[in-house]
This record gives C-alpha cells, structure tokens and sequence, in this order.
C-alpha cells in the first residue's frame, strides 16, 4: 500500500488529531498527587523539586 492511500485511512477512537488538552488531568483527577508525593517523599511542585534536585 502506498504512503498516500495509507494516509487517507481513519482508525476510530484515534487520538492522533485530538486536542492535546484532553490528555491532561482535571483538577480532580491531579489532587490526589500530594498524597502520592508525601508517600514517595517527593515535594508536590515542580519548582521546589527543582531546587532539591540541583543541591
């Protein structure tokens, strides 16, 4: 099969062109993480883990 026709074919339930927001967790989903983070000894924000991270 050539590139072309290939291309023209949809998979359904294809994320491929989907908005890329709709991988990202909602608020309620991420909230959980600090839970997580304190099991793993881990700080919950990106900048402070950052700093941890460099020392």
């Amino acid at each position: 099969m050539s590139a072309g026709r290939a291309a023209q074919r949809d998979v359904l339930g294809s994320r491929r062109y989907a908005d890329p927001a709709t991988y990202l967790y909602t608020p309620k989903q991420w909230a959980p993480r600090s839970e997580y983070c304190r099991l793993v000894g881990k700080p919950p924000n990106a900048a402070e883990a950052l700093k941890r991270a460099r020392v």
